[in-house]
């Protein structure tokens, strides 16, 4: 390990993180702590050219700059002038790093002064995260020096970080007689809160709302492959943060039919690219072989369309591509939108991979049951679909790291079942699962693979919410029912950020009792978010007001007895 007056303390100066300081200004006023302050010393030699030790060893280099004493170190040979070593560091804890310390002392060999350079190079794996480097000028002693190498890079645990030192001489011989880095970790964003649009620009009498949802299709993103138009983004914040309260976004990305045609004909080795639908008594028949188009055709809970092979590689291929263009747009737009940037806004990316018409990505055609068999017949199966769940959750931990939440909406799954023709009752056509030891469920699939994947230094980064809280009493969890048999009571019981999205205003019935009813329910569930429908402007917003407390005071864990609808002036 490094000598204790190398390791450096933890550092709170980390930007860009949400909260509510000015966009120009580090963040260290915030009492919450770092999710990560790792110091870590080489392990291993990975690459060497014209170095050797103060022995004249050749062979494990790394050990010679963890010596206490001193007494060996790591040089150019005699008759160089420059040497480099590259060192390999333990696996480092997954994150998203905010910096890297280098942690070095440096000095001259033997009695003659040295001057020349030191550069510190700061690798994952062949990818550089920066370079820092220190000069020696006439030495003739060690002195012990810190340079920060500043980054956005997502490291997961199998990351490869390096370090590689070239030394240079110009006179004399320097050397390097200790070496660690220190890694910050950049905090966890602010999650969301509150009452919350579910689309559009808040009324202006809702001044109580400061988080709100972008929804936007990935066709109007991504416009040919790899080509990424990000205005459709950037007017949407800007709309959605202009004259408004807002500072917390969840982004909402379609997928499913709203993809764009390369993606929906992506598919794995000779897979077709698109499969028709003929006229059923579903419906008319639906044409994917169009240009526009590709994948599955079917009736799906929003109609007649097509979608990807979402369970395929090539498919999970195209969705890392756009989460990654993403991330480099939300954190190089330095662009102020109501006084913060993308990267400061957009705390919540939704996992939106594998769904099909909505992006509550455990439906698939609902009641339509030879569009169930098209989707099997086509290859989706309770394996492969299970497979598309955690490869997205695996691009959303290593995209994101910390630096993002990530959202996943929960209900019982659609498992598809093969076998059905036209004429088979639709639900025989699909299996509705919520727990399930093999295959998993969707329960065992938060557990087991969600939550560990999006868990970072202790802290969850996994927002669950259910969309379809309506105003009936079954709404929420009742009777003896758990997490283990019941979404609702896994929603209410789960650690981590949880919330939910109220039906619409039709199916609310317009109105803003049943609305109000809705939000009883949401709070019965501990919730920490609602997504209002599109008609509540029309409602009395010292009530919404007092929900949107309700719901803030269950994510600080802080009791609220207020009954809103009788006495909303009761807000704490």
């Amino acid at each position: 390990m490094a000598h204790p007056s190398f390791r450096l303390l933890p550092l709170l100066a980390i930007l860009g993180c949400g909260g509510t300081a000015s966009p120009n200004v580090e963040l260290a006023q915030l009492t919450s702590p770092l999710i990560a302050d790792a110091p870590l010393s080489p392990a291993s030699d990975v690459s060497t050219s014209n170095v050797t030790a103060g022995d004249g060893s050749t062979a494990d280099l790394y050990a010679k700059v963890i010596d206490s004493s001193d007494q060996s170190f790591v040089r150019a040979k005699s008759g160089f002038t420059t040497g480099n070593i590259t060192f390999g560091f333990p696996a480092a804890p997954a994150g998203t790093l905010t910096r890297v310390d280098i942690i070095a002392r440096t000095g001259n060999v033997g009695t003659t002064a040295a001057s020349g350079t030191l550069r510190f190079d700061v690798l994952d794996g062949a990818t550089q995260l920066g370079t820092v480097t220190q000069t020696l000028s006439g030495v003739t002693t060690t002195a012990d020096y810190s340079g920060t190498v500043v980054t956005s890079r997502t490291l997961t645990e199998l990351s490869p970080l390096r370090v590689k030192v070239t030394l240079t001489n110009t006179s004399g011989a320097v050397k390097l007689a200790r070496l660690s880095v220190n890694l910050v970790y950049r905090q966890p964003p602010v999650a969301v809160a509150g009452t919350m649009t579910r689309s559009g620009v808040p009324p202006a009498s809702a001044t109580y709302v400061s988080s709100a949802i972008v929804m936007l299709d990935w066709a109007d993103l991504e416009t040919a492959d790899q080509v990424f138009n990000w205005l459709p983004l950037r007017q949407a914040i800007s709309s959605v943060t202009s004259g408004t309260g807002v500072t917390n976004v969840k982004l909402r990305i379609m997928a499913g039919i709203a993809a764009p045609a390369f993606v929906k004909r992506a598919n794995d080795g000779a897979g077709p690219q698109y499969v028709n639908a003929p006229a059923t008594s579903e419906g008319a028949a639906v044409d994917c072989s169009v240009s526009t188009q590709g994948g599955v055709g079917g009736y799906y809970p929003a109609g007649a369309n097509c979608v990807p092979f979402f369970w395929s590689q090539a498919y999970m291929d195209e969705y890392r591509e756009l989460m990654s263009a993403l991330q480099d747009e939300l954190l190089t737009n330095s662009t102020l939108y109501g006084g913060r940037t993308l990267d400061q806004l957009v705390t919540t990316v939704v996992d939106s991979a594998c769904m099909t018409a909505y992006a509550e990505p455990f439906y698939r055609a609902q009641l339509k049951g030879y569009t169930h068999q098209r989707l099997a017949n086509a290859g989706l199966s309770h394996q492969t679909d299970l497979d598309c769940h955690m490869r997205a959750i695996d691009v959303h931990r290593e995209v994101f790291g910390t630096s993002r939440r990530t959202a996943l909406a929960i209900n019982k799954w659609d498992v598809v079942q093969p076998g059905c023709t036209v004429s088979s009752p639709s639900d025989q056509c699909r299996t509705q699962v919520w727990s399930n030891t093999s295959p998993w469920g969707v329960r065992e699939l938060l557990e087991n693979h969600a939550k560990p994947k999006l868990t970072f230094g202790g802290e969850l980064l996994l927002e669950v919410q259910n969309n379809g809280i309506g105003e009936v009493a079954t709404d929420r969890c009742t009777g003896g029912a758990t997490g283990l048999t019941s979404y609702f009571c896994y929603l209410r019981d789960y650690s981590g950020p949880r919330g939910v999205q109220t039906e619409n205003w039709q199916n609310l019935n317009s109105s803003c009792t049943d609305l109000y009813l809705a939000l009883d329910n949401a709070v019965a569930m501990n919730s920490h978010f609602a997504e209002l429908p599109g008609g509540f402007g029309v409602c009395d917003h010292s009530v919404l007001a007092c929900y949107d407390e309700k719901l803030r005071d269950l994510q600080a864990g802080l009791s609220n007895g207020c009954n809103c609808v009788t006495t909303p002036a009761c807000r704490q």
